[in-house]
């Protein structure tokens, strides 16, 4: 119950997080964080491109509104 109710809170936050990283934005860094040269490998966000619609559907199978990540419905 515990890590659920966390990552029910927390959600919103991971997925941002992922987006700025799959965006080119160094892990553990600010997203406003400006005039960096580092980045994330190309690896690393093909990796995570692939993971990101897995997170998606566990966060929304534990109820988390996630329609703000991927759009509405068509």
């Amino acid at each position: 119950m515990l890590v659920k109710d966390h990552f029910t809170h927390r959600a919103q936050h991971v997925l941002a997080a992922c987006k700025a990283y799959m965006e080119g934005v160094p892990v553990g860094s600010s997203a406003n964080l400006q005039g960096n040269s580092t980045t994330n490998s190309t690896g690393f966000k093909i990796m995570l491109s692939k993971l990101y619609p897995k997170l998606l559907e566990a966060f929304s199978e534990i109820g988390v509104d996630c329609v703000q990540e991927i759009g509405p419905e068509s």
